[in-house]
């Protein structure tokens, strides 16, 4: 069998337009491909945002008795420790505006929340409040702070009445 020079070029050309379309197939796989990790990567976010609504949840979520697993709920604890700031809201403790009387009373709860919620972390009480976890360690260094000025306080005026 013998072929001519017009089905060898034939033959070329096909071959030509096969390449081409593999190029522009490997494009198109290559564009998908960069999609699909965009998507994988949005969908490992939504999962981390997901985790971290289900521990604000968990944590805010009362029972009838106004507790989880017998420890007193982020809500109980709060309304609490707001009683001493009359005018404050929990609005004004998670958002994040400065006036000191605010200050003091979102320092308060942090605080207390961390005192008597062992089982959640500094991550877990920020995220509640929508602070950093360092703003959640700050108040409560500060409030061990205060706690140890004001037993000092007390020694020395022990001391001076005499009563050591």
């Amino acid at each position: 069998m013998k072929i001519t020079r017009e089905q060898v070029m034939d033959l070329q050309q096909r071959n030509r337009n096969l390449a081409a379309k593999i190029i522009m197939l490997e494009e198109a796989n290559k564009a998908k491909q960069e999609v699909i990790d965009t998507l994988l990567t949005d969908l490992r976010s939504e999962r981390d945002f997901t985790k971290s609504l289900e521990l604000r949840m968990r944590a805010m979520d009362e029972d009838e008795s106004g507790s989880v697993d017998d420890k007193p709920s982020i809500k109980s604890i709060v309304r609490e420790e707001l009683k001493d700031w009359p005018g404050v809201t929990w609005a004004q403790v998670k958002g994040g505006r400065k006036p000191w009387h605010v200050v003091q009373a979102r320092r308060q709860c942090l605080q207390a929340v961390y005192q008597k919620r062992p089982d959640l972390t500094l991550q877990e009480i920020g995220r509640i409040f929508n602070k950093d976890h360092s703003t959640v360690c700050y108040a409560v260094y500060q409030g061990n702070q205060i706690l140890k000025k004001m037993e000092l306080n007390r020694q020395r005026k022990a001391a001076e009445r005499g009563e050591v």
